[in-house]
């Protein structure tokens, strides 16, 4: 199963798929590691019955999320994600580039 997030800083929008079908989708407070510490972060992933139903069986997350543009806010979601989901890799990034790949694709833009 894979989680695809995109995130601001008053909330996440999330989806969940599973063979290609997206199982769930649902919104959760926002992550913003510029903003919020990583108790916050973990708190917030802790509140969605959804995400603690599913945390194990997500092997792969894309996040996207405002605030996640240097290597140190990337890191803090990254610490803190896997930390919650303990089975799964995970890619981070800001949130512009989640707009841009759901926009784009593969092509040139």
């Amino acid at each position: 199963m894979i989680a695809v997030v995109y995130s601001g800083s008053r909330f996440s929008d999330w989806r969940l798929a599973n063979k290609g079908k997206i199982i769930t989708g649902f919104k959760s407070m926002g992550i913003n590691p510029n903003l919020h510490n990583d108790q916050y972060i973990f708190q917030s992933l802790n509140k969605s019955n959804t995400l603690i139903n599913y945390a194990e069986q997500i092997k792969r997350i894309h996040f996207f999320g405002a605030g996640s543009s240097s290597p140190e806010r990337k890191e803090k979601v990254q610490r803190v994600f896997q930390e919650f989901f303990k089975n799964a890799t995970l890619y981070v990034d800001q949130d512009i580039v989640g707009a841009a790949l759901s926009t784009l694709g593969d092509n040139k833009g």
